[in-house]
C-alpha cells in the first residue's frame, strides 16, 4: 500500500521529518548551546550523526509492510543512535501489566554471553513490566535506573544479574517508554558500555516517540486487517444471501449463499440488476424508494432464480455513506409453508370449535374468558365482547368464582370434571338442565396447566325424555300387571255380582237390598278400577280414525256441563277451525273427562271450566283450564305417576291414564299452574309420526 493511498500515514511521515528539520536546524543555529571549546564541533558532529540515522529510520518505518512492524530494525537503530552496548525492545499487552521481549540489538559476542548466563533467549519471553514511573508526565522520558535488579524485579535472580553486567561490562541503563497521546505501546532498553553515558538525551527520546507513532498506526492497520478479515468471513460463510448494489441498480458483489439460492454464477449475476432477480420488477423501485426516504428497509419480497422458480424472502438492507446498497437477504419458503400448514392447522381447529353445536369455552387460571365459540356468543351477545371478562361474572352474574365449580378440582387434581348444573329463571324456577365437561388445558411444551376447557350441553330435552320413558315403563309395568291379572280378577267379580243380583230379587232377601247394591256397587268400581290398570299399559290394540276433536267435545259437553251444575260451577266451550286427526274416540273421550273431573273437582263453587280446542302450528290443541288454588310445585313431577292422589277418595289413576292415552297418540301434555289455577295442554300432530309396524308390515 503507497503513501499516497494512506493519508494517516502520509501524516506520521510529514510529522517525523518536521521533528527531525526542527532538531537539525536546532543543531545548526549558532549560539544554541553553551559548550566547552574544542567540543563544539565534536558536538555536532554526532548530532548530525544520530539525526542522519534517526531521518533514515523514519523513511523505512513509514514503508514497513501492512500492519507488520519490525521490531529489530527498531532495535539496531536505536543501538547505532545511542552507541549502546545492548538495546531492547519491549511491547505490552492490553492491561499494560505484562512486556514481551521483541527483539535484541547487540554484538554478536554479546548476545551469546547473555543467552549463556541467562539460560535460555530473552526474544519471545515475557516479563513483569517496568513500573517505577507511574506519573503520565514522565511517561515519555529516559530515566536512569539504578542496576540491572531494579529493572527485572527479581524475574532474574540477583546473582546472574551480577554475572550479565560483569560479562557484557554494563554501564548506564535507561528506559523510556513507547508512548503516543498517553497510551503506552512499550518500552526500550538501553545498556550503555562502561565508563560511557548516554548523550543527546532529546534525539533518543523523539526516536522512542516516532517508534511509538508507527506502533499506533500498525496496531490500527492490524485491527483494520483483522475487522477486514472477519467481515470477509462472515459474508463468505453466511447462510443469508448478501447482495452490494450501487444506486443504479447493478450488482457490485454477491457472497456464495446468493448464488445457491437464486443458482447463478457469480460472474453472472454482477452482471446483473437488481431488477433481473425482484419479482415483480415494480418491487425494486419501491424497496429504493423506501431506502432513500428511511436510509434502511426491512420486509418481504420476492426474487427470481435462474430456472423461474418464485422465492419468498425476507430483506434488511440499508443504505451505506458510499451511497451504496447493502442487504441481507433470506430463503423463508420453508417459513411461509410452516406458515401456511399453521393457518391451515388453525383454521381447522378453529372450524371444528366453531361447528360445534353445543356451548365450548376456555377459561385461563384466573377464570378469564379467552376463547368462546359462536353458541357462547350468540347466546351472550348481550355481553359482548366476552373475552376478557370473567366467566362467573358473565355466566352466573356473580363477582367472586362459585364455591361448587368443577373448575376448582380441575385446577387442584390435574383431573376432568363432571356436573350437571341447573338454569333457574328470576323467580327461582328451573327452566334448564346443563351437562357440564371440564377438561384440563395444558401447555405442551411445558406440561403447565393454563386453564380449563368447558364443554356445556343442554340435557334439559334429554332428562325430559329420559323421564318419560321411565314414567312409561312403570306404565307398561302396571298394564302387563293389568293384563295378567285382569281376567282372573274380573271372573270372580262376575260371578260374585251375579249371585247378589239374584238373592236381590229374592222376597226373603228385599231386606237386604240397601247392602245389595252397596255390593254390586262397590264391584263395579273395581271392575272400573280394572279397565283403568287395562287402559293404562295399552295392552288393548289402539284403533284411530280420522276425526273431528271439536266433534267428540261437543258430543260430551252436555254430560260435562250437567256435571258442572250439580256441583254449582259452570264450563265454557271455545272452538276453532280445526281438520281431522286420527284418534280413537273412547280413549279420547275418557281423557277429556279425566281432566275435567279434576278441573272441576279442584275448583269451589262458582268457578268457571274453559275448554280451548285451536290450531297452533301444525298442531291441535286441546286446552283444559280451572280456577282451583294450583299446583304445588314439588308435586307437577308425580301427578302422571299410578296410585298418586291428593283426594281422600281417589284411586291416582286419572292423570296417569291421561297421559298413557296421548302417549298412545303420539301426542303431547303438558300443565301450566299458578295460584290462579291450572291449565292442562294436550297436543295434536296434525301430521303424526309414521307408524313403524305398518312400514314392517308393507315390507
Amino acid at each position: 500500500m503507497k503513501d499516497a493511498h494512506n493519508p494517516c500515514l502520509t501524516r506520521h511521515k510529514e510529522m517525523a521529518e518536521e521533528s527531525v528539520g526542527r532538531l537539525e536546524e536546532t543543531s545548526s543555529r549558532p549560539g544554541t548551546e553553551k559548550s566547552v571549546p574544542g567540543q563544539t564541533g565534536e558536538r555536532l558532529r554526532r548530532r548530525n550523526r544520530m539525526l542522519g540515522v534517526l531521518s533514515g529510520s523514519v523513511a523505512r518505518y513509514v514503508n514497513f509492510p501492512f500492519a507488520n512492524i519490525d521490531y529489530q530494525m527498531i532495535a539496531d537503530h536505536l543501538r547505532e543512535i545511542t552507541e549502546a552496548s545492548v538495546v531492547l525492545v519491549h511491547s505490552y499487552d492490553d492491561t499494560g501489566i505484562y512486556n514481551t521481549t521483541e527483539a535484541v540489538a547487540a554484538p554478536r559476542d554479546l548476545v551469546i554471553k547473555g543467552i549463556k548466563c541467562l539460560g535460555y533467549n530473552p526474544v519471545g519471553r515475557k516479563w513483569i513490566a517496568y513500573r517505577l514511573i507511574n506519573k503520565q508526565d514522565n511517561y515519555e522520558r529516559l530515566i536512569r535506573v539504578k542496576n540491572l535488579e531494579e529493572l527485572v524485579k527479581e524475574q532474574i535472580p540477583a546473582e546472574i544479574c551480577r554475572q550479565l553486567v560483569s560479562s557484557l561490562n554494563c554501564g548506564d541503563i535507561y528506559t523510556v517508554k513507547l508512548v503516543h497521546q498517553g497510551r503506552v505501546f512499550g518500552d526500550t532498553v538501553i545498556v550503555m558500555p562502561a565508563g560511557k553515558s548516554l548523550l543527546e538525551k532529546d534525539i533518543v527520546e523523539l526516536f522512542t516517540g516516532i517508534v511509538a507513532t508507527t506502533i499506533l498506526r500498525k496496531n490500527t492497520e492490524k485491527e483494520l486487517l483483522e475487522s477486514r478479515q472477519r467481515y470477509h468471513h462472515l459474508i463468505e460463510h453466511s447462510r443469508d444471501a448478501i447482495f452490494l448494489a450501487s444506486p443504479q441498480g447493478d450488482h457490485l458483489d454477491v457472497n456464495p449463499a446468493a448464488c445457491l439460492m437464486l443458482g447463478y454464477k457469480k460472474d453472472d449475476l454482477l452482471k446483473m440488476r437488481v431488477k433481473d432477480i425482484i419479482f415483480p420488477v415494480e418491487s425494486e423501485l419501491r424497496l429504493f424508494e423506501k431506502m432513500i426516504d428511511q436510509g434502511f428497509f426491512f420486509g418481504e419480497i420476492k426474487l427470481k432464480s435462474i430456472d423461474g422458480r418464485i422465492i419468498p424472502a425476507e430483506i434488511n438492507a440499508t443504505l451505506l455513506p458510499d451511497g451504496n446498497y447493502l442487504g441481507a437477504v433470506r430463503d423463508i419458503t420453508e417459513r411461509k409453508q410452516v406458515e401456511g400448514s399453521l393457518r391451515s392447522s388453525e383454521s381447522f381447529l378453529k372450524d371444528i370449535f366453531e361447528s360445534i353445536q353445543d356451548s365450548l369455552f376456555v377459561i385461563d387460571i384466573e377464570y378469564n374468558l379467552i376463547r368462546t365459540n359462536k353458541k357462547v356468543d350468540h347466546k351472550y351477545k348481550h355481553e359482548a365482547p366476552l373475552i376478557g371478562k370473567k366467566c362467573y361474572r358473565v355466566f352466573h352474574g356473580s363477582d367472586v368464582v362459585c364455591s361448587d365449580c368443577p373448575a376448582l378440582q380441575v385446577y387442584e387434581t390435574g383431573e376432568s370434571a363432571q356436573a350437571v348444573k341447573s338454569r333457574k329463571n328470576s323467580g327461582g324456577q328451573v327452566t334448564a338442565w346443563i351437562d357440564l365437561y371440564y377438561h384440563p388445558f395444558v401447555d405442551a411444551s411445558s406440561g403447565m396447566a393454563r386453564g380449563v376447557i368447558i364443554y356445556a350441553r343442554n340435557v334439559t330435552e334429554k332428562l325430559r325424555m329420559e323421564h318419560e320413558m321411565a314414567r312409561l315403563d312403570r306404565l307398561n309395568l302396571i298394564g302387563e300387571m293389568a293384563a295378567s291379572l285382569g281376567h282372573e280378577i274380573r271372573n270372580p267379580l262376575t260371578t260374585v255380582r251375579g249371585f247378589l243380583q239374584m238373592l236381590s230379587s229374592k222376597e226373603n232377601c228385599l231386606g237386604y237390598n240397601t247392602y245389595f247394591r252397596l255390593m254390586i256397587e262397590e264391584l263395579d268400581r273395581a271392575n272400573s278400577i280394572i279397565t283403568d290398570f287395562l287402559s293404562l299399559g295399552g295392552v288393548t290394540p289402539l284403533e284411530l280414525k280420522q276425526q273431528n276433536l271439536v266433534s267428540i267435545i261437543k258430543t260430551l259437553l252436555p254430560l260435562i256441563r250437567a256435571d258442572a251444575i250439580n256441583s254449582g260451577k259452570q264450563v265454557k266451550a271455545l272452538y276453532g277451525d280445526t281438520p281431522d286427526i286420527p284418534l280413537n274416540e273412547k280413549e279420547i273421550r275418557q281423557l277429556v273427562l279425566n281432566l275435567v273431573r279434576n278441573g272441576l273437582e279442584a275448583m269451589s263453587p262458582g268457578g268457571v271450566l274453559t275448554i280451548s280446542i285451536y290450531e297452533e302450528e301444525s298442531q291441535i290443541i286441546l286446552s283444559v283450564q280451572d280456577q282451583g288454588p294450583g299446583i304445588a310445585p314439588e308435586l307437577l313431577e308425580k301427578i302422571w305417576s299410578p296410585f298418586f292422589t291428593t283426594k281422600d277418595n281417589g284411586t291416582g289413576l286419572g292423570l296417569a291414564v291421561c297421559y298413557s292415552i296421548i302417549n298412545r297418540h303420539k301426542a303431547s301434555i303438558s300443565v301450566e299452574t299458578g295460584p290462579g289455577g291450572s291449565t292442562f295442554i294436550a297436543r295434536f300432530n296434525v301430521f303424526p309420526p309414521v307408524n313403524e309396524s305398518l312400514l314392517d308390515s308393507i315390507d
